[in-house]
């Protein structure tokens, strides 16, 4: 509610001066005779289809014989279809028109308080460009002799009151023009470009249009019990700044409808003789092949269009809405692993049970015990198989990396390299930490290149030269590891390492 002006203290509220009201009535005049026009603006969409990157709202609109309704150029001129329920439809046209002015239906309300605002401002103007009348004419009939220091008592008076005006006047306009930049980062791209559609017909008018300023993405909520559970909560971030709000049923899809199809064809599978290298540049670009125009599908998905429903308020100012799409209560393991080449300081990685249903993927906040561990990206998982994460750093388990020094020798007709790491692991913890450790040896690209190497601690697994130990660290205690490593390849040959 807007609070009334103020007038003096112990004056209470300020009121419009008689003699000036009749002047502010002509000049309110000027503001509201405004023509109103027969077309109004569509309501609420009961129903939208969002996408990655757009969406497809639906509205409603009764229709006997003839009715015209606005609809904001946010929504594609090209995607506005209607269909009649009940009924028939006689013709459909749609044209583009400018309405300076005009406010998009999500910011009705804010529109009325910033008339609101401008009307105390118009009040204020013209009660202080009264008073300042007022005081000069107050000025001219000033009295000499004992009636002075009354005269100037009541002078003093009016000057206060016009200036606490002045004063209310300002922040008044501070706050109008803040609610005017508000509204305009919240309307829609167009502004006042409008689709006028007139439908004729009888029935239930149902408009489809599509809007590229849409989207919706996941958002996860993971909490890991040290116990074994993970509790992980669904998401759907959903928002549109299309100028209208969508009240009704929201369907987000994962798949996304784009402008244009092409069918695929394959071009035969042509075999020749390589050309001679060409001695200069231009010649070598000459006959280069010509690179074929980039073409997109109409429709993406990973396997197949998943869908969520809801029903909620998604309003048309670009306000993003959090509705829950799914909560599943999983089995879990948390693995703590160093990668000293890395990070010197241990991370969490964190394996579920197999999900019921696929899970899109995307950004979730994690937690461990209670405790937030910072951000992981979630992955898109496939119904049956488990999560794996990052779960975040363990700051307690930590490590250093030293490299030996690299040798060179030979042995006969081939080559060597000698070298070697040494890892020590700390468990600054109170408890004993199962920690995976990972580190590397050299691993040959060509047969003629022989690696081998030996460990301090034998190793739990190799892959491609990618060593991984499991080691038992008591609270407060350290591990160390030795690895040594030796490479030969052939004389004559350089060795990339």
């Amino acid at each position: 509610m807007a609070e009334p002006l103020k007038g003096p203290a112990g004056q209470g509220p300020w009121r419009l001066p008689k003699a000036i009201r009749p002047l502010m009535a002509a000049g309110l005049m000027m503001f509201l005779v405004v023509p109103k026009s027969a077309a109004e603006d569509v309501r609420p969409a009961l129903e939208a289809h969002v996408y990655p990157n757009g969406a497809t709202a639906v509205f409603k609109t009764p229709v006997n014989r003839l009715e015209e309704v606005l609809l904001p150029s946010s929504y594609g001129r090209d995607s506005i279809s209607v269909a009649m329920e009940g009924g028939t439809v006689s013709s459909v046209s749609i044209r583009q028109e400018r309405r300076p002015g005009w406010v998009p239906p999500a910011l009705k309300e804010e529109a009325k308080e910033l008339e609101g605002l401008k009307g105390r401002t118009r009040e204020l103007q013209l009660a202080i460009a009264a008073r300042a009348v007022a005081l000069r004419a107050f000025d001219a009939g000033a009295p000499k002799g004992g009636a002075a220091s009354q005269w100037e008592a009541k002078r003093i008076s009016m000057q206060r009151e016009m200036m606490s005006w002045q004063d209310q006047l300002q922040a008044l306009k501070a706050k109008a023009d803040q609610l005017q930049e508000e509204m305009d980062q919240r309307s829609p791209k167009g502004r006042d470009l409008l689709n006028r559609v007139v439908i004729r017909g009888n029935g239930t008018a149902r408009l489809s249009a599509f809007t590229e300023d849409a989207s919706w993405r996941t958002r996860y909520r993971v909490d890991v019990d040290p116990s074994g559970k993970v509790a992980l909560t669904e998401e759907l971030l959903i928002s549109q700044k299309s100028g209208i709000d969508w009240h009704g049923a929201i369907v987000c899809h994962t798949a996304s409808p784009r402008e244009s199809n092409w069918t695929p064809e394959i071009s035969p599978w042509v075999v020749n003789f390589s050309a001679p290298v060409a001695l200069f540049r231009t010649a070598a670009l000459k006959g280069a092949p010509e690179l074929m125009d980039a073409k997109e599908a109409s429709f993406e998905a990973s396997t197949e269009d998943l869908t969520f429903t809801a029903n909620g308020l998604v309003p048309g100012t670009g306000e993003e809405v959090s509705i829950t799409s799914g909560r599943f209560n999983l089995q879990g393991s948390v693995e703590v692993t160093l990668i000293p080449l890395i990070s010197s300081t241990a991370f969490m990685e964190v394996s579920t049970s197999p999900l019921g249903r696929i899970i899109p993927g995307g950004e979730a906040w994690v937690t461990v015990g209670g405790i937030p561990t910072g951000k992981a990206a979630i992955p898109f998982t496939p119904k049956g198989e488990g999560l794996r994460f990052s779960g975040g750093k363990v700051p307690g388990v930590t490590a250093s990396r030293e490299e030996t020094i690299k040798t060179r020798s030979s042995e006969g007709d081939r080559n060597f390299i000698k070298g070697g790491t040494i890892i020590r692991v700390f468990n600054g913890l109170d408890k004993t930490m199962t920690v995976a450790l990972k580190d590397r040896v050299p691993f040959p690209a060509d047969g003629s290149i022989k690696v081998s190497y030996s460990c301090s601690v034998r190793e739990d697994s190799y892959d491609q030269g990618i060593l991984t130990w499991k080691l038992d660290i008591p609270p407060g205690s350290s591990r160390e590891v030795k690895v040594e490593y030796k490479i030969t390849y052939p004389k004559g040959k350089e060795l990339d390492i």
